[in-house]
């Protein structure tokens, strides 16, 4: 997300008093609404108590699996399928490939 979107996104979150954790791994989420993680850069381990909503942004990674499934048919790729960047990229690389049939 572009650094302009994201003051706005983060504005609205901060005003609903959401509780943002960074820099933070999952380890598990238990049914008693605690999650039980670690700090990806110290290793610190931690219980975070009341979670009603997890969500867990993972590095990026290229998702390519129907390319090599249709590779007889020579596929372009584009967008996440060729490495992961921003929307816009991907947008911009559908529309030049759209403007090449």
């Amino acid at each position: 997300m572009n650094y302009c979107s994201a003051l706005g996104v983060h504005r609205r979150l901060h005003g609903l008093e959401v509780e943002i954790v960074t820099a933070t791994e999952p380890m598990e989420i238990r049914d008693d609404g605690s999650v039980h993680c670690r700090n990806v850069f110290s290793g610190h381990e931690g219980v975070i108590e009341d979670v009603d909503t997890v969500v867990y942004a993972t590095p990026r990674r290229v998702e390519d699996r129907l390319a090599h499934a249709l590779a007889d048919l020579s596929p372009v790729l584009i967008g996440d399928c060729l490495a992961p960047r921003n929307l816009a990229i991907a947008i911009h690389e559908g529309h030049r490939v759209g403007n090449t049939l």
